[in-house]
């Protein structure tokens, strides 16, 4: 079926890269990643458009999409494709031919290729960066579930079955912990860590990266306001980071009997 090059988004701009770290080596390097806006056909013509160098643009579109048609075809036949002045399209086999000897209809799967000229790399040398995302490592608990009554309303039962989900949970030395901490009035965490009630590991009877299930502590306290709190240095199996990172929950109160 053929693909309309219509489309109806605008083109904005924005060049944003992500970091994440370089798992090839362990030195502590960053691998950024480009994260940018894409410009359509459409969005495109409409940039033209408001530059006023062509007026027709339903004319130019028209003609495009005959050229994308034929492209397509040539590929198709096997052709490497030029794309204008901005680089070749050349059709690569994906894979290994085990047997010299295979039949030419034995072989197959082709995929792309895209080899970029000079002129398309010379306009990107001088581009400029909007933002920098640096990578997320902290827990983040999104969701804390009493299991025993099968609710979600922030309140868990003492002693009973508590789920806390959400992303980099995962608790892996004897120092991580899982614990209730306290609440001031003003919302605050109680500065007093005594106060604050830890699980025991003992208690955790499901630790994986996206899901914590523990029994609660019985010694909760009715009418605190309490946040989950996870401390932990897990990496990956067998690696801890060198620092310990957090993550709190929302609000969550003990039911009353």
């Amino acid at each position: 079926m053929k693909k309309e090059l219509f489309t109806n988004e605008s083109l904005d701009t924005g060049l944003m890269i992500k970091l994440r770290k370089n798992t090839l080596l362990d030195d502590g390097s960053l691998v950024a990643n480009v994260s940018n806006k894409t410009a359509t056909v459409k969005s495109t013509l409409s940039a033209i458009k408001n530059d006023g160098t062509v007026t027709d643009i339903s004319l130019m579109l028209h003609h495009l999409q005959v050229y994308q048609d034929k492209l397509l075809q040539l590929l198709g036949q096997g052709f490497t494709v030029k794309l204008l002045d901005i680089g070749l399209l050349k059709i690569k086999h994906k894979g290994r031919i085990k047997n010299a000897s295979n039949a030419a209809s034995d072989i197959s799967q082709f995929t792309l290729g895209f080899t970029p000229s000079e002129d398309a790399l010379n306009s990107v040398k001088n581009l400029s960066v909007d933002a920098i995302l640096k990578p997320e490592k902290a827990p983040v608990i999104e969701e804390v579930a009493d299991v025993y009554r099968n609710e979600k309303d922030g309140f868990v039962t003492s002693g009973e079955p508590v789920t806390v989900s959400g992303m980099r949970l995962k608790l892996g030395e004897e120092n991580d912990k899982l614990c209730f901490v306290p609440q001031t009035e003003s919302g605050q965490n109680v500065d007093d860590e005594s106060r604050w009630i830890e699980v025991e590991h003992s208690k955790i009877f499901r630790n994986k990266p996206s899901e914590l299930t523990f029994f609660a502590p019985t010694n909760l306290m009715e009418g605190v306001k309490y946040r989950v709190r996870v401390e932990t240095s897990y990496l990956s199996k067998g690696r801890s980071r060198k620092e310990t990172l957090s993550g709190e929950s929302e609000v969550v109160m003990l039911k009353s009997q």
